[in-house]
């Protein structure tokens, strides 16, 4: 009400014939018009209230005669858009920002957060970011930042995640702790956490993603929350815990119910994700009207868990023998594929070829050089399903090189059985299976003799 009233006051369209003289209170009331569509703004967007929050920034941007305070505001109204994922309007948001000052330190947090969001939010831009654009603002962020304050912290934490500089991780934990910000020290572990699992050390990797839970309480946004749960589910089926992943991802589906479209995508996609990673296909196929209308209201965010999680429920519905309905969810699929390539539809689409036997498929997708990526959410899914195409087609020392080798946990059984199939060794078959059962994914264990029928078959073929 504050915030309506004061702006009413000072409508521009208005000014001539309201205040014809301007003079102080003309300026004291349009300062108070611009402090309380900031506050309104930010009371709105904490409720998730993104749009009139949005639009409270904007008259607050259209009143406001500073130009520092402007690229300030310019810079709230992208988080906004970051939080909608709208990346369009985000980068836009920001380039506004930057055109408004020409303080060093002002422009540094702008790249800070340009940097930051290309990180932490892939699932907003149309177009790929590369890791050479996140150099770029990174490196502008660093350049001009206050050594060890928050902005040079996030723009680190950026790198980090990019695997841009080994020493950004370490470094920005250490400044972040010694800030105190919760939401930093949250990040900054969250980097710590990618960067162990991407070379394969899961336990390293759960224990940071884990430790974020600890600043419960300190963190109150729900948007972080979430990024907590997804961040924690790939790290805790690593290490093989695969019913506390299927707890988090349902927490995380209660979290995100009333965010946004893009959110709930998110939260129902890993609750398929953990079902798929635990070959639960009949859940799967339970969710799938669900899944079907969540993806369609999220039609406007490029995600590429709108597509993936139709070809997740294609792949269910062709494991479960429903033919003609795993190839209709298979075209929506196709229809939202923002890429045919890499690990996060490569995946699914190798199940569905496997549980077709189309070995040309199967052979297309194995010949991906671009199947593994620096995210983690879906190289688990991925990898064991590549190593079980390579156990059909694949050689002994292919399987041996893989870039996501088996130490323990979630991948080790599917390693120990691809080399058992190409050496057919039935010791490695007998201890595949045993970790199989141990970690509760019968339906995987079910799956040996139908790999070596395959196999089998195949290499019976002509040609």
């Amino acid at each position: 009400m504050l915030a309506h009233h004061y702006a009413e006051a000072v409508r521009p369209e208005d000014v001539d014939v309201a205040w014809p003289d301007g003079g102080p209170d003309f300026d004291r009331v349009r300062e108070k018009a611009v402090q309380w569509l900031r506050r309104a703004a930010e009371v709105a967007i904490s409720r998730y209230e993104i749009d009139d929050g949005i639009v409270l920034f904007e008259r607050a941007a259209a009143l406001e005669h500073d130009r520092r305070e402007s690229a300030r505001i310019w810079r709230e109204i992208g988080r906004a858009h970051a939080l909608e994922y709208d990346s369009e309007a985000f980068v836009k948001a920001m380039e506004r920002s930057l055109e408004l000052t020409d303080e060093p330190q002002e422009s540094a947090e702008t790249y800070a957060n340009l940097a930051f969001q290309a990180s932490g939010r892939s699932g907003m831009w149309r177009t790929r970011v590369v890791p050479e654009l996140v150099q770029e603002w990174s490196s502008l962020a660093i350049a001009d930042a206050e050594v060890g304050g928050p902005t040079y912290v996030r723009a680190l934490i950026a790198r980090a995640m990019w695997g841009l500089d080994e020493n950004a991780g370490p470094e920005a934990r250490a400044l972040a702790d010694r800030l105190g910000d919760p939401e930093l020290r949250s990040f900054a572990w969250d980097a710590l956490g990618i960067s162990a699992f991407n070379r394969g050390d899961y336990e390293t990797a759960h224990t940071w993603e884990m430790r974020r839970f600890d600043l419960l309480g300190e963190v109150t946004d729900p948007d972080h929350i979430h990024d907590m749960h997804i961040s924690a589910i790939p790290t805790t089926v690593a290490i093989g815990r695969i019913p506390e992943a299927r707890r988090l991802a349902l927490e995380n589906d209660q979290l995100v119910a009333r965010l946004t479209p893009h959110h709930r995508v998110h939260g129902i996609a890993c609750v398929i994700e953990v079902e798929e990673l635990a070959g639960n296909w009949e859940r799967i196929r339970e969710l799938e009207p669900r899944i079907e209308l969540t993806v369609a209201q999220n039609l406007a965010t490029p995600c590429v868990r709108n597509a993936r999680s139709l070809l997740v429920c294609a792949a269910a519905a062709e494991i479960l023998g429903d033919r003609d309905r795993g190839r209709a969810l298979e075209a929506e699929a196709d229809d939202l594929a923002v890429t045919r390539r890499g690990v996060a539809l490569g995946g699914p689409r190798m199940r569905l070829a496997l549980a077709r036997a189309d070995m040309g498929a199967l052979r297309s997708l194995l010949d991906e050089s671009d199947w593994h990526s620096r995210q983690t959410w879906f190289v688990l899914p991925g990898a064991a399903v590549r190593l079980d195409a390579l156990a059909v087609i694949g050689s002994d020392l292919t399987i041996g090189s893989e870039d996501m080798q088996a130490r323990s946990g979630y991948l080790e059984p599917f390693m120990l059985r691809a080399l058992g199939i190409v050496r057919g060794d039935d010791g490695l078959l007998t201890q595949a299976d045993e970790r199989f059962r141990a970690l509760g994914l019968d339906w995987h264990a079910d799956q040996t003799e139908a790999l070596i029928r395959f196999r089998n078959s195949a290499a019976a073929a002509p040609g």
